[in-house]
């Protein structure tokens, strides 16, 4: 990481966006008494490149909830699996499974849960059937629609969009859904179900919002901000519409 001058730069300031091409310097040989770590600092802001890099992993989470943007740039460009992204790589791939299987799990142990989840909103806020193969099903067709939606539209306004980091920023703010299941123990209401999704739809405006602002989208101030809220806004309205099709569909079904 701490490799030679001439390296061509692909971390990034997490205060300006500027590219460099290192982290940290490393003095003295690894893993000895003597070797020390220096931090890059920006040739641009002169501020440290990443001051995360030292910070640990329950410190950037608690971060990302609050919604610091520094954090969502050290875990979108200067981690080592996000250093180096190609378009849709296999680790991508394998983290969609699990965030969808998360998602069903959520919906499939909340479904259970809640009390108070009137039966005319229930499909606006989670799937209640008790199929867990339908749920399952359900919620990779959400998945579809919403990242599919999502990130045809950053491609088509922005043509140097990352797709590959723009389905990352995406998809690990859906982590944040297992916050449910814990809040579960203490309030077994749907109320918790609309502030965890809120949270979510915000994570994923703003870790959007630093995609396209790194790949361009800059002109006309704040408009990566703005375009990224109306993105997410129209994804969540498909991602509704793909679940109620297949609620409609199953009742239509068994009916």
């Amino acid at each position: 990481m701490a490799a030679a001058a001439s390296q061509p730069p692909r971390f990034s300031c997490v205060s300006c966006h500027a590219p460099t091409p290192t982290l940290y310097r490393r003095f003295g040989t690894a893993g000895s008494s003597s070797c020390t770590i220096k931090l890059t600092r920006c040739t641009k802001c002169r501020q440290v490149v990443d001051q995360y890099i030292e910070v640990g992993a329950l410190l950037v989470l608690i971060d990302l909830v609050l919604h610091r943007p520094q954090a969502y740039r050290h875990v979108l460009f200067n981690r080592p699996s996000s250093s180096r992204m190609p378009a849709v790589p296999r680790k991508l791939v394998v983290m969609a499974f699990y965030t969808a299987f998360i998602d069903a799990l959520v919906q499939y142990i909340t479904a259970s849960m809640t009390t108070d989840l009137m039966p005319s909103d229930a499909g606006l806020l989670l799937v209640t059937d008790t199929n867990w193969l339908f749920v399952f099903l359900t919620a990779a067709l959400e998945h579809v629609a919403f990242n599919g939606a999502a990130l045809a539209l950053c491609r088509a306004r922005l043509p140097s969009f990352d797709v590959g980091r723009g389905y990352l920023a995406l998809l690990f703010p859906m982590l944040f859904k297992c916050t449910a299941v814990v809040l579960f123990v203490w309030d077994e209401h749907a109320t918790i179900l609309v502030v965890v999704m809120l949270m979510v739809l915000s994570c994923q405006q703003l870790a959007l919002s630093e995609v396209l602002g790194k790949g361009g989208l800059r002109e006309g101030g704040g408009s990566a901000s703005v375009f990224s809220a109306g993105v997410i806004a129209f994804a969540t309205c498909l991602r509704l519409a793909a679940r109620l099709t297949c609620i409609y569909a199953a009742a239509g079904s068994q009916g």
